[in-house]
């Protein structure tokens, strides 16, 4: 905080602008604590699959970090004058260490203990739903003590199937620090003429949510009749530019190790990365199966939306620090995948043959010529360095090296 306090007042961290450094502390707290209550399986390694769930709840954490410091900035820029007059430093110095308190610690320590129990929510749906063909409906549960709120007893023993609306809305957690939980059951479900008055107000908006199915433990939209948290509401309203500035930090959210091969080398995989289920799967198995047969180490990146960052290019992985691609290429014609892979700026290509039944040698050999081409007196693809070419049934991997130009 000194460091903020300081470029502020010195007009280095002016109102729009981000503090990776907090940001970055924000989010390992809130990812811990999120990682307490999903389980064993929050960073689980497995070679053959990884969960998506995951990296949604991860991308939410970081996105509401970068809006939670946004709005803490502004607020100690607000502190730089007053009555017109810049503040003088102690003064400002004593308002900023205020709202230092304000935001993390008092906050912090809400916002963690509503990751964690979010965190076990989440992962406990899942097994909800793996189990749903024997125990179709879940029923709402609370402590059943002196501090559960007015409005969650409301709720306390009804029972409706889990993909019933209902739970999109009310499935816990369901306010700061909530402790009400679920259980599964095969008990009838409750009857509309018993279902209890919800007053919309009882569940604040921005919790009328299901985290394990929108992946948001703080809420971003306003579905379910619910609204966006604060912060995700102010950011909402930032000017492009700082816009922009969000959309540029997620290069700097952590990667998780997702995979370490006997001989040692890694498979890391960034929140951020193309989550979309097959994408997803065909970039994992693909670097772990290069880390377990080519000894190199793979991180899947985060992808930038191009609307907010023009003219961005997204290559898939880091490749021993290399920007690198997956290609699955349906057709022989390599010409078109390798310009692409250029134009990305990949010093690595990753032929995936899996989509199309040419060999791994003819492959190569049709790369190898393209790669070898001169035109108007330069090599084509300069970018591109290296290319691995895998078998479509997995079993070969060809590593071509490029000879340098003379």
């Amino acid at each position: 905080m000194e460091q903020i306090m300081r470029d502020t007042y010195e007009g280095k961290l002016k109102p729009g602008k981000l503090s990776a450094t907090h940001i970055r502390e924000t989010y390992n707290e809130l990812n811990k604590g999120t990682g307490e209550g999903y389980g064993k399986d929050w960073n689980k390694m497995n070679p053959d699959t990884i969960e998506p769930t995951t990296l949604h709840l991860q991308q939410n954490i970081f996105k509401f970090s970068m809006a939670k410091d946004h709005a803490m900035l502004l607020e100690i820029n607000n502190l730089l004058t007053k009555n017109g007059k810049k503040t003088g430093w102690e003064e400002f110095k004593t308002e900023v260490l205020k709202l230092n308190k304000i935001y993390n610690i008092n906050y912090l320590q809400a916002e963690w203990q509503t990751a964690r129990q979010a965190g076990n929510h989440a992962a406990n749906w899942e097994q909800y739903q793996k189990r749903k063909h024997l125990y179709p409906n879940l029923k709402y549960k609370t402590q059943e003590d002196d501090r559960v709120r007015d409005e969650h007893d409301k709720l306390k023993n009804v029972v409706a199937p889990i993909d019933s609306k209902f739970w999109k809305i009310y499935y816990p957690p369901n306010g700061w620090r909530c402790r009400c939980y679920v259980v599964q059951t095969a008990e009838d479900t409750t009857k509309e003429e018993d279902l209890p008055e919800v007053d919309p107000r009882d569940v604040k908006p921005e919790f009328r949510n299901n985290i394990a199915i929108s992946g948001e433990i703080y809420k971003e939209t306003d579905s379910n009749r619910g609204k966006p948290h604060t912060f995700f509401s102010l950011a909402n309203q930032a000017d492009n530019e700082t816009k922009k500035a969000f959309e540029l930090m997620k290069l700097k959210t952590p990667s998780q190790l997702r995979f370490k091969a006997d001989n040692y080398a890694t498979v890391k995989v960034n929140p951020f990365t193309d989550t979309r289920p097959d994408e997803l799967l065909g970039n994992y198995r693909t670097a772990v199966l290069l880390a377990n047969k080519q000894g190199v180490n793979i991180e899947l990146r985060p992808q930038i939306n191009g609307k907010i960052i023009t003219g961005i290019s997204n290559p898939e992985y880091l490749i021993e620090g290399k920007l690198a691609d997956r290609k699955s290429p349906e057709s022989k014609n390599y010409k078109k995948t390798l310009k692409k892979a250029n134009d990305q700026g990949c010093e690595v290509v990753v032929f995936d043959l899996s989509k199309n039944n040419d060999s791994v040698e003819n492959a190569l050999n049709s790369i190898e010529n393209i790669l070898s081409m001169i035109q108007n007196n330069k090599p084509v693809h300069p970018n591109i360095k290296e290319v691995y070419i895998i078998s479509s049934d997995r079993k070969i991997i060809k590593h071509y090296l490029r000879k340098k130009a003379d």
